[in-house]
């Protein structure tokens, strides 16, 4: 069986070519490369790609210093914000 992933137009993705956000990269979830986190970051590869907030809220910081309810919050803002408009 190949592997990588299918769009949903039928496009043939490899996941080592989505990018991976700086949140992802501080996420012990990442460390494993799930097939989770690299479907979240497909699924949000535009606002990547425009710079946008990156939402995932599965994330697990690394580092035990992180506020990760801050980050939560700021993902749900950004969210409403967008869902808004």
């Amino acid at each position: 069986m190949e592997e990588g992933f299918i769009t949903d137009d039928g496009s043939k993705v490899d996941p080592g070519s989505v990018p991976i956000p700086p949140l992802c990269l501080s996420c012990a979830k990442n460390q494993n490369n799930e097939t989770a986190c690299i479907l979240n970051r497909l699924d949000q590869i535009n606002e990547i790609n425009n710079g946008e907030i990156f939402c995932c809220f599965s994330f697990v910081p690394i580092d035990p210093t992180i506020n990760k309810d801050s980050i939560f919050n700021e993902m749900k803002k950004y969210l409403a914000e967008k869902n808004d408009g």
